[in-house]
């Protein structure tokens, strides 16, 4: 699955248009855990790898509650090609994260400026569910973009290669009703 994700496409649903592809690095885990501390985070972690996660805006807007919905349309979130071991990367405060749309940057950070350490992230997740072994753990975006049929989207993050999605419309077969 991890090399097939430059191939899949993002779609476009009629009734909900702008997207926002928020793009942040994610934790993929090694082995089960619980109650961890951050500085036990790194032994448990298999690695990094970018993310294309969509949101569609519309219905977060109806009502913030609706957040499940509004990310979770097929194609809404795809990951790879590769996934980074914990031991390849040299700096992780130091990886650069960007939003590019249409092959120009949207949005760039580095890891060091998010609010929270990715480490703490790790384990203050783990004092509320069990990791499995390939749970991913999404750790926030540089900034999102609103996206349209037509566009190309990517998360390129410093030493990893870029994952790149098309985007397309949805358009829903004739109901045999």
């Amino acid at each position: 699955m991890l090399g097939c994700a430059n191939f899949w496409t993002r779609w476009i649903f009629p009734r909900s248009p702008p997207r926002r592809g928020p793009i942040p690095p994610r934790f993929c885990e090694t082995r089960e855990c619980r109650d961890i501390a951050p500085e036990e985070a790194p032994s448990v972690v298999a690695g990094f790898v970018p993310v294309l996660d969509m949101t569609a805006e519309d219905i977060l807007q109806k009502n913030p509650r609706f957040l499940t919905r509004a990310k979770n349309f097929d194609t809404f979130f795809s990951f790879g090609p590769e996934l980074v071991t914990v031991d390849e990367v040299e700096d992780l405060a130091g990886l650069k994260v960007g939003t590019y749309l249409n092959s120009r940057l949207h949005r760039e950070n580095v890891v060091a400026n998010m609010i929270f350490d990715p480490w703490f992230l790790v384990s203050f997740h783990s004092r509320v569910m069990t990791f499995e072994p390939g749970d991913i753990l999404s750790t926030g975006t540089p900034g999102a973009a609103v996206i349209r049929p037509g566009d190309q989207v990517e998360c390129r993050i410093t030493g990893f290669l870029p994952l790149v999605n098309p985007v397309g419309r949805y358009e829903p077969a004739p109901s045999k009703v």
